[in-house]
């Protein structure tokens, strides 16, 4: 066996076990990462005798660690060199000299002070793996004891992991196939002997030398020929985590988290270690397929805590769409086996196998791709909040075409009757035409909102699509429902030919956006004449001037005549935040507004030296903006946004 150094955050293996009453801190030290998991140019080891959630660490310099290494001896082995060094253990390659054989050799680094867990576990290794005779399981030679320090000898696999022969870069479907079919027969196998792995990964996968590169020597082993001649026989290694299915001894603790995020099933994610069985290992086998495909795992967050939180929310983006020559079949099957619930995965590795070579050999498949609806379904019970937002969105999309033609109608009859009651008809149109803002600004909240929570499921695109479209329909009523009628309130037109050039804008129609948002320019810009007292008149011509910058510089007209529309927005806020008219728009958002118009002016300065003192200006306004407004949260966010 021959463990890689891990450098990447997402295929470390972790433990996390939640204290009863924790802080961030204490949190973060209860999180530890297993043998053979190296983390930049230093080896950071556990110092022996820490109790759970200690955070303290010895810090070693590996050139020593390895110089000791080559000074110790162990009873009938000489050691050769370290190959991996990690919290709890040290695996060094040796040679056996009674057999004169190269073996790894796995030690506990705490020795005689080794915690009952260190020592528990690393019993249940030896115990996992002593009873798997199997081709494609790394095989225990060993287990002893020297100095105090429990060891085991393994054996050697020269290739190196399947994580390093990955190397992030997609495989092909069949190689990936037959590679997983391998890997499932031998969990079945081992699965029929009671042990659970529990952290199955492309580095836990040791591969042997090609059979090309084993200068003709015959194999007798069961792995499929094509994945033996180009990747070498596959071994599964390091039972660390694994346990035993009639028994669980106490090891794990109800809401322990074990395992690596990102190749983690969901109930593992959710520290359900007592539903934890075999189709956890399924599920990682899924992962592993997935990234053999895409040259991604499924799932791999900003940090451990954003990928265990998207095993348990999110659905995996179908691996088609990131690799299009993926087979239908292919990513049916793959799917299936990262299915969130146990129960609807296959009943176990070896139907999983079954599937994988009837996909190689052509034949028709066992599982179905989860219909449209059921997928929805699924998402929307993992994300009440999300799902009730969306569904929300929909009915006052509704809402907005009812409403605006509502008062259309009302105020064609109130306009009949104003001869005999115009105080009564201009109330009418206050209502009618307040009830229409306030429709349109909740649609526009909520479809921005939606289409935020919605963007983090990629899978859930056509949802996005779905409420755009209906946005898309619904708004330009009101819009048009102000077509020679002098009574609609102008503002409300054109508030809804922005929100109309926004969702077109989502949708990626530039053109047919820049025509609304200039059509609301039109508009505001006779109101702001008509009103030169109202300070937020000026604000919302300055926001069209913007929205038409924005488009003009996404269809990539030349930066200064982008500039252009953004040097005059900063005229009309410029003169409203220095001498303001009225009391209609609150100094805090003025201040907003100018600092947004410094960000734009620095997208597309005039030269190079310029946008550093737009933003250092646009930073002076937001905090004097949340000096003003300090309950104000998006003033906050939009400063902190700024700092970032």
């Amino acid at each position: 066996m021959t463990p890689d150094a891990e450098l990447e955050q997402d295929n470390r293996t972790a433990e996390y076990v939640p204290p009863a009453k924790s802080t961030p801190a204490d949190q973060a030290g209860t999180l530890d990462y297993a043998p053979g998991q190296s983390s930049g140019d230093s080896t950071l080891d556990r110092i022996p005798g820490a109790g759970p959630g200690s955070t303290a660490f010895s810090l070693q310099d590996p050139a020593t660690a390895d110089q000791a290494g080559k000074h110790q001896v162990v009873a009938g082995y000489e050691i050769l060199e370290t190959l991996g060094r990690g919290a709890m253990g040290v695996v060094y390659k040796a040679r056996q000299r009674g057999l004169k054989r190269v073996v790894a050799l796995k030690m506990i680094l705490a020795g005689g002070h080794a915690s009952e867990a260190e020592l528990a576990r690393f019993r249940t290794e030896a115990e996992a793996v002593g009873q798997l005779q199997h081709a494609n399981i790394v095989q225990v030679y060993e287990v002893g004891e020297h100095g105090g320090c429990p060891f085991l000898s393994l054996e050697y696999v020269h290739g190196g992991s399947l994580q390093k022969k990955l190397a992030a870069t997609p495989q092909p479907v069949v190689h990936a196939a037959q590679m997983v079919q391998v890997l499932a027969l031998a969990m079945d196998f081992a699965h029929g002997k009671g042990v659970i792995h529990r952290d199955l990964k492309p580095a836990n996968v040791m591969l042997t030398l090609p059979r090309s590169s084993e200068t003709g020597q015959s194999s007798t082993i069961s792995a499929a020929p094509l994945v033996e001649t180009l990747y070498g026989v596959p071994k599964i290694a390091d039972f660390g985590l694994a346990k035993r299915l009639e028994e669980d001894g106490g090891q794990t603790r109800s809401g322990t988290i074990l395992g690596t995020p990102s190749y983690m099933a969901p109930e593992q994610a959710e520290g359900k270690s007592k539903e934890v069985g075999p189709l956890a290992d399924q599920y990682a086998l899924g992962a592993l397929l997935y990234e053999m495909l895409t040259g991604r795992p499924p799932f791999r967050g900003e940090s451990v805590w954003d990928t265990l939180e998207q095993v348990r929310t999110q659905e995996p983006v179908p691996p088609s769409q990131l690799q299009p020559k993926v087979p239908a079949d292919l990513e049916t099957i793959c799917l299936k086996a990262l299915q969130k619930e146990p129960a609807k995965r296959y009943k176990d590795c070896g139907v999983l196998a079954e599937d994988l070579r009837r996909f190689v050999a052509g034949e028709p498949i066992l599982a179905r791709p989860v219909s449209a609806p059921e997928r929805l379904w699924r998402w929307g019970r993992r994300n009440p909040k999300v799902a009730a937002l969306a569904v929300t969105v929909a009915l006052l999309l509704v809402a907005v075409a009812v409403v605006s033609t509502g008062f259309a109608f009302r105020l064609n009859q109130e306009k009949n009757r104003a001869e005999d009651n115009a105080e009564e008809a201009r109330r009418a149109q206050k209502t009618a035409s307040d009830q229409a803002s306030l429709a349109l600004d909740t649609v526009g909240d909520l479809v921005s909102k939606a289409q935020e929570k919605l963007s983090a499921t990629p899978a859930l695109q056509d949802i996005r699509e779905e409420i755009l479209d209906m946005a898309m329909q619904r708004v330009p009523l009101v819009a048009d429902a102000g077509k020679g009628n002098t009574g609609l309130d102008r503002r409300i037109v054109a508030a809804a030919h922005n929100q109309m050039g926004g969702i077109l804008l989502k949708k990626g129609k530039l053109e047919e956006a820049l025509q609304r948002y200039q059509k609301a320019y039109g508009i505001l810009a006779q109101l702001a004449a008509d009103h030169p007292e109202s300070d937020k008149a000026q604000g919302n011509l300055a926001v069209a001037l913007i929205s038409m910058g924005v488009i003009k510089s996404l269809l990539g007209e030349p930066s200064s005549a982008v500039r252009n529309y953004y040097e005059q927005a900063f005229e009309l806020v410029r003169r409203v935040h220095e001498h303001p008219q009225g009391a209609d728009w609150p100094r805090a958002e003025v201040k907003r507004s100018l600092a947004g118009v410094y960000e734009k002016l620095a997208e597309a300065p005039a030269d190079a030296g310029q946008a550093a003192d737009y933003r250092r200006k646009g930073l002076v306004l937001l905090q004097e903006a949340v000096d003003l407004a300090p309950e104000n949260l998006a003033l906050k966010q939009d400063l902190w946004r700024a700092y970032a």
